[in-house]
C-alpha cells in the first residue's frame, strides 16, 4: 500500500513540475512589465476595433520579448488590415518558431496562411481564367496542410502499456515456474504412498 501511494505521489509531482515548466517558459512577455503593458494595450485596442493601433502595440511587445504567440496576433491583425505580404511573413515566422505543443494555434495559422496564399493567387489570375475550380483546389490544399502537419510519434518501447504487458507476463512466468518446480519436488518424508489395487 505504501509503495502504491509513493508511486502516485511521484507521478503527480512529475506532472505538476512539467506543467509549471511549460507555463514558466511560455509567458516571457507576461513577466516583463513593459512587454505586458504593450500586450494589454494591444488587446484593448483590438477589442475596441482600433486594429492599426493594436498592431503597433503588438509590434512593440514583440520587439521587447519575441514570443511566438505575439507573432500570431501580429499576423492576424496584418491579415485583417489587408497587409497580405506582411501577414504571410508573420504567419511563416510564427510557424517556424512556435513550439509543437501549440498545435491548435499552429493549425489556425496554417489555415489563415493557406487562405492568404489562395487570395493572392486568385488576385493574380487573369479575368477570363477558370477561377471556379481554384477554391475547391485551395480548400483541398488547406485541408491537406492542416491534416498533414507532422505529429511526433512516440516509439513503441516508450509506451506505458507495452511495459505493463511485459511486467505482467514476466510475473506470470515467474509464478508459473515457481509453482511448477514446487509441485515436482520429491517426497522426502519417507512414507510409502498408498496406492489402490
Amino acid at each position: 500500500m505504501r509503495v502504491l501511494m509513493l508511486m502516485i505521489l511521484v507521478c503527480g509531482a512529475t506532472t505538476w513540475a512539467g506543467s509549471a515548466e511549460v507555463e514558466a517558459t511560455d509567458d516571457a512577455c507576461l513577466r516583463d512589465s513593459e512587454c505586458l503593458s504593450h500586450y494589454q494595450s494591444a488587446r484593448q485596442l483590438s477589442k475596441s476595433g482600433q486594429s492599426q493601433a493594436a498592431l503597433e502595440q503588438y509590434l512593440l511587445a514583440y520587439k521587447r520579448q519575441p514570443v511566438p504567440r505575439l507573432l500570431y496576433s501580429i499576423a492576424r491583425l496584418q491579415h485583417r488590415l489587408g497587409q497580405s505580404r506582411e501577414a504571410l511573413s508573420s504567419y511563416q515566422r510564427f510557424l517556424a518558431t512556435a513550439p509543437p505543443s501549440d498545435a491548435e494555434l499552429r493549425g489556425k495559422a496554417l489555415e489563415y496562411k493557406a487562405q492568404l496564399e489562395h487570395d493572392s493567387a486568385a488576385a493574380a489570375l487573369p479575368a477570363g481564367s477558370d477561377a471556379a475550380a481554384t477554391p475547391a483546389i485551395a480548400a483541398q490544399s488547406t485541408t491537406a496542410a492542416v491534416t498533414a502537419a507532422p505529429t511526433p510519434r512516440q516509439p513503441i518501447y516508450k509506451k506505458w502499456w507495452l511495459w505493463t504487458i511485459v511486467g505482467v507476463a514476466a510475473a506470470g512466468i515467474a509464478i508459473g515456474a515457481g509453482l511448477g518446480v514446487a509441485s515436482q519436488r520429491p517426497d522426502t518424508s519417507g512414507a510409502v504412498p498408498a496406492r489402490p489395487f
